[in-house]
């Protein structure tokens, strides 16, 4: 089903001309999106004060359109 949810994102990405987009993701799914032009910024560090409980092992990507 995460391919799917993928191929939906990617489309909205693409069709309304997003510059860019973040995301967080499990670092098992991490080659998937690079596979569809993210890429890996790091892992996510989640600050004490925040208001939600961290979740450990994420991984922040970006995506970027290809320059014309």
């Amino acid at each position: 089903m995460a391919g799917q949810f993928d191929q939906i994102r990617m489309a909205f990405l693409q069709d309304t001309g997003v510059a860019f987009a973040l995301g967080a993701s499990f670092p098992g799914r991490v080659a998937q999106l690079q596979q569809q032009g993210w890429r890996e910024l790091g892992p996510v560090v989640w600050r004490a004060a925040d208001p939600v409980p961290p979740i450990p092992n994420h991984h922040l990507c970006i995506w970027q359109p290809a320059s014309p």
